[in-house]
């Protein structure tokens, strides 16, 4: 039966059904409102003129190629200014964070893996505060975390692993770590003090702590950064906004006090 033969059919029902043929199959009972002059003439009543499409749009509302370029221009930059904010925070951490002080006062071996836990736990404390911020926030932590990595490699071949096979090695074997930081950061931090201690205790201490007085000025440490950067807004963040981090000799100080 033909298409003709179809519509005369159908007509009385004023209705028009048909059959759509998708690869070797055919699906009955397919509504459609053709704009053409053969069904203007046939239905003038019943059939409104309108696009078919399998996405419907309006037609008087489409951008002009003008403004879809300079849309698409501005989020570019606008992921080229994440990018370099992202950046910028992850310096910031080296910029302001005496990590000396940190290994003189917590009796830290001046090594590479106190390097990382110190820059870990920084990181993560500003992950934790980029998430508060779903879209933006998350692609300015995926920048930070790039930051990280960059920098590790960087120092990773300077402490003589000249080999790419050895470097990607253990680069692994720190994401793997921190991957599980992250976990172990974020349950002590939406829990109590307990949780928090045994998070940093296994992970920042490696399970030897020196001092229970250590563990617990860094608790207080986590607290007191994590208050300071959630009352610090986003776009501050990315507009490179210098940080006041508490210097961890304050904390032992105040924690003196009590």
């Amino acid at each position: 039966m033909n298409l003709q033969n179809i519509v005369r059919l159908c007509a009385r029902n004023q209705q028009l059904t048909f059959f759509v043929k998708v690869g070797t199959h055919k699906t009955p009972h397919s509504r459609v409102f053709l704009k053409s002059a053969f069904a203007a003439s046939r239905f003038p009543a019943q059939f409104e003129s309108r696009l078919v499409s399998t996405e419907a749009f309006d037609i008087n509302k489409r951008e002009s190629l003008s403004q879809t370029t300079l849309k698409k221009v501005k989020l570019q930059f606008r992921k080229y200014k994440l990018r370099v904010a992202g950046f910028k925070l992850y310096e910031s951490i080296a910029d302001q964070i005496d990590y000396a002080a940190f290994m003189t006062k917590l009796e830290m071996p001046d090594t590479f893996n106190s390097w990382f836990m110190l820059t870990e736990l920084h990181v993560w404390m500003l992950m934790a505060r980029l998430m508060a911020n779903p879209y933006e926030g998350r692609t300015l932590r995926n920048f930070l975390v790039e930051a990280l990595w960059k920098d590790v490699t960087t120092r990773s071949k300077k402490l003589g692993s000249e080999h790419m096979s050895i470097v990607r090695t253990q680069i692994y074997e720190l994401n793997e770590g921190f991957q599980a930081a992250l976990v172990l950061y974020d349950e002590g931090l939406l829990s109590n003090d307990k949780i928090l201690a045994s998070a940093l205790w296994r992970r920042f201490y490696n399970q030897d702590c020196k001092s229970a007085h250590h563990l617990e000025a860094m608790i207080h440490y986590v607290r007191h950064s994590m208050q300071m950067l959630d009352s610090t807004e986003l776009e501050d963040l990315i507009d490179g906004k210098k940080l006041h981090w508490i210097h961890i000799e304050k904390v032992f100080e105040e924690l003196k006090k009590k």
